[in-house]
């Protein structure tokens, strides 16, 4: 911004004067209105609408894909979820199983409470499960205490390919809105209007 200082602070001994508050924004307001123009002239230009364009070009192609993603996501997480909650408490007797066997001194108590335990693992866990695909039906399935750790970790991965494609699919968007983004301030005189308000 040439043509105006502004002292942080004022000189020691002196006042500060009162007119430079006014002078700033005066100052503001006429850099505002000047960066305005130089941003709808950069802005009409034709290397700035083809880039617009190629964006928007670009997020219709990659949208239907991405929504497509985004609800195989949500039904694998919906299915992920319904297999947690199961999981999470079956895991938590079969821990607290172990630790009762590793504790108790005596050898039939704890031949006892191993095939207790081998039995609880076999299940088996009815689940209601919705579909890992959109729109699918809900099944009950049934699976073994190593079965349904088995579904979680698939189940988890599978959530996370997904997410990967997904990002994938979005980065070119991503890095060509960038581009649409930083246009107008690299082809521009001066600060653009959003920094001189802020």
């Amino acid at each position: 911004m040439k043509g105006f200082c502004l002292r942080a602070w004022p000189r020691p001994g002196k006042p500060p004067d009162p007119k430079v508050p006014r002078r700033y924004h005066a100052f503001l307001e006429k850099e505002i209105g000047q960066q305005s123009k130089e941003e709808k002239r950069v802005q009409s230009s034709a290397d700035y609408a083809a880039l617009q364009q190629k964006l928007e070009d670009l997020s219709k192609q990659t949208q239907p894909k991405v929504a497509d993603l985004s609800a195989r996501s949500a039904a694998v997480e919906a299915r992920m979820n319904a297999v947690l909650n199961t999981l999470t408490d079956a895991r938590g007797y079969v821990g607290s199983q172990i630790y009762t066997i590793e504790h108790t001194s005596s050898a039939s108590r704890k031949k006892d409470l191993q095939q207790s335990l081998e039995k609880y693992e076999q299940g088996p866990f009815a689940l209601n499960l919705p579909s890992e695909e959109p729109g699918g039906q809900d099944k009950i399935e049934k699976f073994t205490f190593e079965q349904l750790q088995d579904e979680f970790t698939r189940l988890t991965a599978k959530k996370g390919d997904l997410l990967l494609e997904k990002a994938a699919l979005l980065k070119p968007v991503s890095e060509l809105q960038k581009k649409v983004n930083s246009y107008v301030t690299d082809h521009m005189n001066g600060l653009p209007v959003d920094s001189l308000q802020g």
